[in-house]
């Protein structure tokens, strides 16, 4: 059963090691087909994902992610755990307040309506990696996690985070956007659940 809360505080969850399985081709389906994969099986999670466009970082340049000011830099170091199942991923986006960094907008379908990424944690009393997302039928933007640093830096994985239920779509099209605040982060390899056919 989906959630239809619109503001959601998650706390961050520690991750276990896992690549992932080898992408395969999905059927169709409103927004067309996907790769999928099932990256956090590790976790207990085996719902099919596909890789948010760009949002593994490895390309040249931000592959279409926006940053809203200087402070966004791609640097070395991969998430520990090679979701995306290619072992010579090396890369992922460092944000540095007062900056953030907005993904590509990007098609769902009605049942497609969480996403999941993995984060590097400061170790910061009061940072703070916020989530917002923008739903251009709806026209709306609201806050979708609030993930607070740790007391050991590292890199995590994020809970499942849900957007709005937009079953009453026959699509919907999404901007996300990450935001820290009181110290940097990184994220890496962000990915959009569940992808289901028919």
């Amino acid at each position: 059963m989906r959630l239809t809360r619109p503001l959601l505080a998650l706390a961050a969850i520690a991750a276990t090691l896992g690549a992932a399985p080898a992408a395969s081709a999905a059927g169709p389906v409103p927004c067309g087909a996907r790769a999928v994969s099932t990256p956090f099986a590790a976790l207990g999670n085996t719902h099919d994902y596909w890789l948010l466009r760009g949002g593994d970082f490895e390309d040249r340049g931000l592959g279409g992610w926006l940053p809203t000011s200087t402070g966004v830099s791609l640097v070395p170091g991969n998430e520990p755990w090679f979701r995306t199942g290619r072992l010579d991923d090396a890369a992922s986006v460092r944000i540095a307040p007062p900056a953030s960094l907005r993904s590509p907008v990007f098609c769902i379908g009605p049942l497609e309506n969480a996403f999941r990424f993995h984060y590097w944690s400061p170790a910061r009393t009061g940072a703070r990696l916020e989530v917002w997302a923008s739903v251009r039928e709806t026209r709306s933007t609201y806050r979708v996690a609030l993930l607070p640093a740790d007391q050991v830096a590292g890199w995590r994985t994020s809970p499942p985070v849900r957007l709005l239920e937009l079953a009453s779509f026959p699509e919907a099209h999404v901007t996300l956007a990450f935001r820290p605040l009181g110290a940097a982060y990184r994220i890496d390899d962000v990915f959009v659940d569940p992808f289901r056919c028919c």
